[in-house]
């Protein structure tokens, strides 16, 4: 990583100031099999760059029925950047910025069961954080 050209120092979660960064950015389909990704500088912030990785991950999304999903950390969720992904008409799957303390099932929604890698079953339900500003969509 010494000789890269987009690799740089940044503010890193794991408190890493000896060590370079990048920007990583993919499209999976639903089999979750990569399909395209992007490396981008690591000095800027996440939650500055979204819009731009959206319209290059955008451009590859050969499935145009579908909807994408954005999946995102903490540090990208910002009110903006919700709004933004909204905004184009996509859904988001999120890590709250904050402690979830107060929710209630979305009881309008079908609750999903699935198996897991040792065939036990699950059971997914949609719930919203009712004194918060991120919602889990789907």
């Amino acid at each position: 990583m010494n000789q890269s050209e987009i690799a740089r120092f940044g503010r890193s979660k794991e408190k890493r100031f000896d060590a370079k960064l990048i920007v990583l950015a993919v499209v999976v389909n639903q089999k979750a099999f990569l399909k395209y990704c992007n490396i981008f500088e690591g000095n800027t912030a996440d939650n500055a760059t979204l819009e731009i990785v959206i319209e290059d991950l955008s451009s590859h999304n050969t499935v145009q029925d579908l909807k994408p999903i954005v999946v995102m950390d903490a540090g990208i969720a910002t009110d903006d950047n919700i709004k933004l992904i909204r905004a184009i008409g996509s859904d988001y799957l999120c890590v709250s910025r904050s402690n979830l303390k107060v929710y209630e099932a979305v009881t309008s929604r079908v609750t999903v069961m699935i198996k897991d890698k040792k065939l036990k079953p699950m059971e997914l339900s949609e719930f919203m954080c009712t004194k918060c500003y991120l919602v889990y969509q789907w």
